[in-house]
């Protein structure tokens, strides 16, 4: 009889283990989705989560080679920031409205120039979905090649001649500008739930709030609950990893602009390229 009992414990712990279902989490609105450990595949060996997600690792990546583009734009063309170009904006109103001669022109044709790469990236997206495919490798692979090409304007005084520097800035702007406009849309189109990775003041808004929700649950955690605090800290990390990462890649970008000019986006445009080979990969597979 005891060894009855056992086996029909046995049986019920079982079927209890069976019935566990897939746990889904959030991180800035990207569904994150993994396995209960019962519920491993037949014949597959189930591995541990990984430490960092991928969501986290694409967006440091990401916000790095917006931070970095933003300083060689602000180097290279004094004072612009191809990923926050509505501060243009700002200053264009305030120098046409202030009667004073444009000094900023350059700076202000660089408005069109992200609008109409944003236009471009969009029907790119959508043509793509049209062949039932998602749009994150194509866009990933424009970004990168708008990279290439701002790398490549360091070539163009050597090739032109020196009356050719002020033309090589431009374009130089110009392909910076574009990139983040490709950057924009990418995060717009084929990652709308994700942690922006080019403006930062909502993340650095979001950041302050996690934190704060985080201070809270030390002291009372009836202010926080569990399950929006599992939430809160989840958001917490991602935020935290796009603003290291923006502050990071400002940094680099700035020295090493300095050191080498248009020359030095290879390095972004590597780590793009990175991502669009993984992306396309991942899309066969």
């Amino acid at each position: 009889m005891r060894s009855l009992g056992l086996e029909r414990e046995a049986e019920g712990a079982s079927a209890h283990e069976s019935g566990a279902r897939i746990r889904s989490y959030r991180v800035s609105g990207v569904a994150l989705k993994g396995l209960l450990p019962s519920e491993k595949a037949p014949g597959r060996v189930s591995s541990p989560p990984p430490a960092v997600s991928e969501e986290r690792i694409r967006v440091g990546l990401l916000s790095g080679v917006a931070g970095y583009v933003d300083a060689t734009g602000f180097v290279m063309l004094l004072g612009l920031f191809p990923a926050h170009l509505t501060g243009e904006l700002v200053g264009a109103a305030v120098e046409f409205f202030s009667g004073h001669t444009p000094g900023r022109l350059t700076h202000f044709l660089m408005i069109p120039v992200f609008m109409l790469s944003v236009a471009f990236a969009a029907v790119v997206a959508r043509a793509v979905r049209g062949r039932g495919q998602t749009p994150l490798g194509a866009l990933l692979a424009l970004m990168t090649l708008a990279l290439v090409v701002l790398t490549a304007t360091g070539s163009l005084p050597a090739l032109l001649g020196e009356q050719a520097r002020g033309l090589a800035t431009l374009v130089s702007g110009a392909c910076a500008v574009v990139a983040m406009g490709f950057q924009n849309t990418f995060m717009r189109e084929s990652l709308s739930g994700s942690c922006p990775t080019t403006v930062m003041t909502g993340n650095l808004t979001q950041f302050v709030i996690e934190l704060v929700n985080a201070l809270l649950a030390r002291f009372d955690r009836r202010l926080v609950p569990p399950s929006e605090r599992a939430k809160s800290d989840a958001r917490l990390r991602v935020v935290s990893t796009a603003l290291a990462s923006f502050f990071f890649g400002a940094a680099l970008g700035g020295w090493v602009t300095g050191k080498f000019g248009p020359y030095g986006a290879a390095l972004p445009a590597t780590v793009v390229g990175g991502l669009t080979l993984s992306a396309y990969r991942r899309a066969r597979a």
